[in-house]
């Protein structure tokens, strides 16, 4: 099966409870509005809203509140210029390539608003929950909890500051070490994965374990070589074995070594995570479909497909269960409807035609 079909996100940097008082509520009405320019902004390859949604003195005070070295003004004046959300925005771009940036739900938890939103396509899946705080009448995000990384953006950049800086006040090549992540980055989105790979590994002491740098790592590792890949996704999971984020991370590694009831546990916990994404139910049919278990994974992409038909991968799978069992109707009435989406693409399409041609004369 295509790599695509269950290839991870591994975004460079992901939900529990944040507990600040902030100084005005944010409405349910107002967080879908936000919402809203964020999903038509992102999937229209525009990172403009995401570079601009994110209340920059919150954040730089949450960050400060974890570190006692971003406690230091020389310090966090540098790292909030250096600081660039329109790259965060840019990949995101780049990993819902033949996806979508969508969202999942608006909810509300210990007197705070908060939109869930659903990062899926060639980079994987991945979870943004953006806690909401309002300046005024302007409605902000004052953190993100990335799914991937286990911790909120501002405890990633925490723990990368002292990082970085710690390590700076030993190092002669201070700076160097404060660019280590800019680095990575860069070389990550010209696809210099074996670079990246290198990189990482040249390094010594705590850096190297930083929450970050290890899903950059295990992003290029997935680039570059399929043994490693899994390697670097099971040390991950000794360093951090009680992470919310294992769940995510070992899907890929599950499916690889075709543990189908490992996958299926995994998304479930998930699922529970996530306060239920019926989105889910394509990965479920994944697995299913690697056990053989062609009913059970029929059930899990009719669901999916009800849920999302624009899902233009969960489309295949769904034709491709309903043609195996010679109903050809329900699998040409799947493509029709999917054509109607605004996410149709022929090409997709022509795969299913290509590989069952019985398809096309019914």
């Amino acid at each position: 099966m295509s790599k695509k079909i269950i290839a991870l996100a591994l975004f460079t940097l992901s939900t529990t409870a944040w507990s600040f008082a902030q100084s005005y509520a944010v409405s349910v009405d107002e967080a879908k509005k936000l919402a809203e320019k964020l999903e038509t902004s992102i999937n229209s390859n525009n990172p403009a809203v995401f570079s601009t949604i994110i209340y920059m003195p919150e954040l730089m005070k949450r960050i400060s509140s974890k570190s006692e070295i971003s406690k230091d003004p020389a310090v966090m004046a540098g790292f909030q210029q250096g600081f660039n959300l329109n790259q965060m925005g840019a990949q995101i771009i780049n990993s819902i390539a033949n996806g979508s940036y969508s969202l999942v739900r608006t909810y509300q938890k210990n007197n705070e608003t908060h939109v869930l939103f659903r990062m899926f396509g060639d980079g994987g899946l991945n979870y943004h929950d953006f806690l909401l705080y309002k300046v005024k009448d302007t409605v902000k995000a004052a953190d993100i909890y990335i799914y991937l990384t286990g911790e909120e953006l501002s405890a990633t950049l925490a723990a990368l500051l002292n990082d970085i800086i710690s390590k700076s006040s030993i190092d002669p090549q201070a700076q160097e070490k404060v660019n280590f992540i800019t680095q990575l980055r860069t070389l990550q989105q010209k696809g210099a994965y074996t670079e990246i790979k290198k990189l990482v590994e040249s390094q010594t002491g705590e850096i190297k374990k930083n929450k970050a740098i290890q899903t950059i790592y295990i992003q290029a590792c997935q680039h570059v070589d399929t043994d490693n890949y899994i390697s670097a996704i099971e040390s991950f999971a000794k360093i951090y074995p009680n992470e919310s984020n294992i769940y995510l991370l070992m899907l890929d590694a599950y499916y690889i070594k075709k543990e189908m009831e490992k996958g299926i546990n995994a998304i479930n916990k998930l699922d529970s995570l996530t306060g239920g994404d019926p989105f889910l139910n394509y990965y479920k049919g994944v697995f299913y479909m690697l056990a053989e278990k062609v009913d059970d994974a029929n059930v899990a992409f009719e669901k999916a497909f009800q849920y999302d038909p624009s899902n233009g991968l969960n489309m295949q799978q769904l034709v491709v269960t309903y043609a195996g069992k010679g109903n050809y109707d329900k699998a040409n009435a799947v493509i029709e409807q999917y054509r109607k989406t605004g996410k149709f693409k022929q090409a997709y399409v022509d795969e299913l035609y290509e590989a069952i041609p019985d398809l096309k004369k019914r």
